[in-house]
């Protein structure tokens, strides 16, 4: 997956699926988010998805949460 940054920046993920969510990881070298980053995508009741992504400076032994997003069908 290509993931578009707000400001343009691209990040190229791979994952699975892991019970009823999607997690992708992958590295990027841009900006103060460098290293190792994780989305995990999961259903929210009612339709929505939520978009919790975290980044590691240390190749993954500690993460730190950099976005925890909720988004909701419009009515």
């Amino acid at each position: 997956m290509t993931f578009v940054t707000d400001d343009g920046e691209i990040l190229s993920l791979v994952g699975t699926r892991q019970g009823e969510s999607v997690v992708l990881v992958g590295t990027n070298h841009f900006d103060v988010y460098v290293g190792l980053h994780r989305m995990t995508w999961s259903p929210l009741p009612g339709g929505g998805v939520r978009q919790y992504w975290e980044l590691s400076s240390d190749g993954g032994a500690t993460w730190r949460r950099v976005h925890d997003g909720h988004y909701a069908r419009r009515p």
